[in-house]
């Protein structure tokens, strides 16, 4: 088997325009809040929950939940509380570090094998499955890797 290596494409004319544009605190503000809003209009759908709803639930009124997701309006770390409690969700954030990805997995805790979870004491994954003296395998051959 032969194996092909290549070198990643050229970054595209407009790529690296945008590369080379310096920070705009109020693009990337702007751009974090209709993430929020994309994010938080697909669990209003997941939930079956319409605007006048999710008012009722954040305590606000109608008004402000349609500016909210109108992109009008600039949030307090208190309404991204407020609207993610109000379709059952929480907040999650992270300061990542220039040049650097985040990715997230969303599970729950009780979708997870118990080898597969923290031991709470410790916060060290552990596994929680051993061999007896009888499931050893006798005869390995170290040259089949």
């Amino acid at each position: 088997m032969k194996l092909k290596i290549t070198k990643p494409a050229e970054p595209t004319p407009l790529q690296k325009a945008l590369a080379e544009l310096p920070f705009d605190p109020e693009s990337e503000t702007e751009y974090q809040g209709l993430m929020f809003v994309e994010q938080l209009l697909g669990r209003m759908k997941d939930k079956g929950l319409k605007r006048k709803e999710l008012a009722k639930r954040m305590g606000v009124g109608p008004s402000r939940v349609t500016a909210m997701l109108n992109g009008t309006s600039n949030f307090k770390m208190e309404t991204l509380v407020r609207a993610a409690h109000a379709v059952d969700a929480s907040i999650a954030t992270a300061i990542v570090p220039e040049g650097a990805k985040v990715r997230w997995s969303i599970y729950r805790e009780d979708d997870v094998h118990a080898a597969f979870s923290p031991d709470s004491s410790t916060k060290k994954v552990f596994s929680r499955f051993t061999l007896g003296t009888d499931e050893i395998a006798q005869h390995d051959d170290g040259a089949a890797a």
